[in-house]
């Protein structure tokens, strides 16, 4: 049986995965960015989401998802407050201008930022569709820590949920505390959650109880999501159900038996978008057949695409705007590029690629499981979920790193009200009407990653030499010779790359940690004993890929040989 073309397969999953998410439906709701001045003078926004089914005054959440996050990285869990009625208000920390943008703070960030959360529930209770005595707030990481204080400085809050944060709590405030952690937190072991759990409610008991009554406001539990780590945890449909289902009662509503799809969705759409992208892009490297005219035609329209969406999908549509961009941008970027490969040189990058991805992961996740493993023997069904956490957490990190934060990097403004590319994304576009594939082909031409012109002209029959590698255009991806696609390997300098790849990778891990570890410090949230207590969780989990990746990198390669 003869196998479908890559195009066709591309088109295929991208449907399938549109359907499937198509099939979950989003709830109703109306969104609001608005700028608030805080206690302080300063200017800030904020996002807020209005159920539309909603009658009368309802509950309410603030949601302070951690600084370096876009608003729609916590929409996820958002939209499943929406679902059971909640208004929730969230933090846009970069705003639309330097005074908004409390990612540029370094001096008296936490007064700020404690002002910011003040002033946001202050906003959130005296909307009509509030009912002021029914406010939660929730936090993830840095913002649960901005959720504590909140929560400690305003005890008309009723219930706040901590996740992925211990947070320094007594036993009375603030008012019935939820810790929501990943069971493969890198940061928030369990075992430290747990202690941190007991000590603040009185107890020995562990995950999964709750202590103390709600009517008090000494309710505390801890939650553990199987399916979660701290970079998703977020999204995580376990974490997003114990969140609402410890908020619901507080507030005397029965629990949430409902099915949380959003993150489901969310991966659905995701995924949608970019075997659209491969799709795309792999259907004009079929059908370009060395018509220059016809890659500089797909540049153009995706130049005018650019430009028509931001002017007209407002609204409701803007974050599917926001996708269609980036995605159009994207394969103004590798169309003619790709399009212009040899078969063998860029089936051979995809593999190495491939396999480089692909073993990191491998020893990532061996690493969260040895971390976890004692778990997996207190309670056997906590192993059973880690295929799905495997699967799932690198879905929700390509998501969030892909689509959310992508967002801000490619946007001046966007927003409901507003939606406007940066001048250098019509710019890479209109480089690549002029020239097809000329940005890549640099970055390729630096790297020397090209076939070295003796070998594959020596692996060619004479008069195929002279003709296709004369003129490369006549070697389309499917009429290149065998030879061509077999001979061809990556230039010198990608080569040499190979036994240094995990030293690299290391390095760079290194400089991020230290960078973020720097940030904190010099923001305030972090302090140097507690600097060093996360330093040696960090070492758990971030020195232990380096011992496994070399041994797997090495197998796999001796395999492949």
């Amino acid at each position: 049986m003869r196998k479908p073309p890559a195009w066709v397969l591309a088109w295929l999953l991208c449907g399938l995965s549109a359907l499937a998410a198509s099939l979950v439906h989003e709830p109703s709701y109306r969104l609001e960015y608005r700028r608030l001045v805080n206690g302080r003078g300063e200017p800030l926004r904020v996002a807020i989401y209005f159920p539309a089914i909603a009658a009368g005054a309802g509950p309410a959440v603030v949601l302070t998802q951690p600084l370096n996050d876009p608003p729609e990285y916590a929409r996820p869990l958002a939209l499943e407050l929406i679902r059971n009625g909640f208004v929730v208000l969230s933090f846009d920390w970069r705003g639309r201008g330097p005074a908004e943008n409390r990612q540029l703070l370094r001096e008296h960030t936490q007064e700020t930022l404690r002002a910011d959360v003040a002033t946001a529930v202050a906003a959130l209770r005296a909307q009509k569709e509030v009912d002021p005595g029914r406010v939660v707030i929730a936090g993830h990481s840095v913002g649960g820590t901005l959720a504590i204080d909140a929560a400690d400085n305003d005890l008309n809050i009723r219930a706040a949920a901590v996740i992925g944060m211990e947070a320094d709590v007594m036993p009375a405030i603030p008012r019935n505390v939820l810790w929501a952690v990943g069971l493969y937190d890198e940061f928030r072991p369990l075992g430290h959650m747990r202690e941190v759990f007991q000590a603040s409610a009185g107890t020995k008991e562990n995950e999964g109880v709750t202590a103390g009554d709600f009517a008090s406001g000494r309710a505390r539990r801890l939650a553990v999501s199987l399916t979660a780590d701290h970079f998703n945890e977020l999204q995580d449909w376990q974490i997003e159900r114990s969140v609402v289902n410890w908020f619901r009662p507080v507030l005397g509503m029965g629990p949430d038996t409902g099915l949380y799809g959003m993150e489901f969705r969310s991966l659905a759409v995701m995924v949608a978008w970019f075997a659209g992208l491969a799709g795309a892009v792999l259907t004009v490297r079929r059908f370009w057949g060395g018509r220059t005219w016809l890659l500089r035609a797909a540049a153009g329209a995706t130049l005018a695409g650019i430009a028509l969406v931001s002017r007209q999908l407002t609204g409701g549509a803007y974050l599917a705007a926001t996708d269609a961009i980036l995605m159009m941008f994207l394969f103004a970027l590798f169309a003619g590029f790709l399009a212009q490969r040899p078969a063998g040189s860029l089936g051979h990058a995809a593999r190495f690629l491939a396999r480089l991805t692909g073993i990191v992961w491998i020893s990532i996740l061996l690493t969260l499981a040895i971390n976890s493993f004692p778990y997996y023997f207190e309670h056997g069904y906590y192993a059973l979920m880690l295929p799905e956490f495997a699967v799932k957490t690198l879905l929700d990190l390509a998501d969030a790193y892909l689509l959310d934060y992508g967002r801000p990097l490619l946007f001046s403004v966007y927003g409901p009200d507003a939606l406007a590319p940066h001048y250098w994304v019509y710019a890479v576009a209109a480089a690549e009407v002029i020239r097809p594939g000329v940005l890549l082909g640099f970055v390729a031409r630096i790297a020397q990653w090209k076939p070295r012109p003796a070998e594959t002209a020596a692996a060619l029959p004479k008069p195929a030499a002279q003709t296709e590698l004369a003129n490369p255009a006549l070697a389309s991806p499917e009429t290149a010779p065998r030879a061509v696609r077999r001979t061809e390997r990556p230039g010198p300098i990608a080569a040499s790359l190979r036994p240094i790849v995990p030293g690299i990778v290391l390095a760079f891990l290194g400089l991020f940690f230290c960078g973020v570890i720097w940030l904190r410090l010099q923001q305030g949230f972090l302090t140097p004993e507690s600097a060093r207590t996360g330093l040696r969780f960090l070492l758990r989990f971030a020195v232990p890929p380096f011992f496994i990746f070399p041994f797997l990198w090495k197998w796999a390669t001796e395999k492949k040989s």
